[in-house]
């Protein structure tokens, strides 16, 4: 298949949607699935993660939720600080 030689696989196992505030859409993306809202996730600082945005170091930081959906992850992303590529 050509989309399996490009993109290595053509299992899907997470999908992640970029989102301005991740606390209401966790609550809402919960009500809709029927799950548990989950934890709000912090992405590790620049020591740490070495986040790099167009090249260069960046202090780029994201609040994250995760839903299991057995063999897929949803994620919810809503980028905070310094610009990135979310």
């Amino acid at each position: 298949m050509m989309t399996e030689r490009i993109l290595g696989t053509t299992t899907v196992t997470q999908i992640g949607i970029i989102v301005r505030d991740v606390e209401a859409m966790a609550r809402a993306w919960a009500e809709v699935l029927g799950l548990p809202l989950p934890e709000i996730v912090i992405s590790d600082s620049y020591e740490r993660a070495q986040t790099e945005y167009n090249g260069k170091p960046s202090e780029a930081r994201a609040k994250m939720a995760f839903f299991d959906l057995g063999q897929v992850s949803l994620e919810l992303i809503e980028p905070v600080g310094e610009p990135s590529t979310w």
